[in-house]
């Protein structure tokens, strides 16, 4: 299956905000896994959109192996961190490197790649927009336009 054509632009865009530092692939690869594991699941959807967003990252596809591997990873961390201290520090990284809104259509690309943006998806992407400096009004805008392909 493949994920949505706008994740490797925006996995590039937030890559280039971030000057391939750790903490941005960190923040990257932690955003897309919070939202693809919202539900509790990673169906076949949500990981092939995890792995094209760790291959941009990266600079090319990984092994199956490897992709399972950084995902396992993630979400060790986000679960010793707790979901929503980490989905407000991602927050926090996206607004300093000034990334807040390429952050937000990430992860609603993610929320989008399979079965639509749920409300526990929404949930957590609310928390990444407000600490990243996304208003509630805005976010609707980007749901909006991320949904109709504008």
């Amino acid at each position: 299956m493949k994920p949505s054509p706008t994740i490797s632009p925006l996995v590039a865009a937030l890559r280039a905000r971030f000057d391939s530092s750790d903490e941005g692939l960190n923040a990257v690869v932690d955003l897309a896994v919070i939202v693809a594991l919202a539900d509790g699941t990673i169906d076949e959807a949500e990981m092939a959109a995890l792995a094209e967003s760790i291959g941009t990252l990266v600079g090319g596809m990984l092994d199956p192996r490897m992709t399972r591997h950084v995902i396992r990873e993630s979400r060790a961390k986000i679960e010793a961190t707790g979901t929503e201290a980490r989905a407000k520090a991602i927050g926090e990284s996206l607004c300093a490197h000034g990334a807040g809104e390429d952050g937000v259509r990430l992860a609603l690309a993610i929320g989008l790649a399979s079965e639509g943006l749920s409300d526990v998806e929404r949930a957590r992407i609310e928390l990444v927009a407000a600490a990243a400096g996304v208003t509630s009004e805005r976010l609707t805008g980007l749901v909006q336009s991320i949904e109709t392909g504008a």
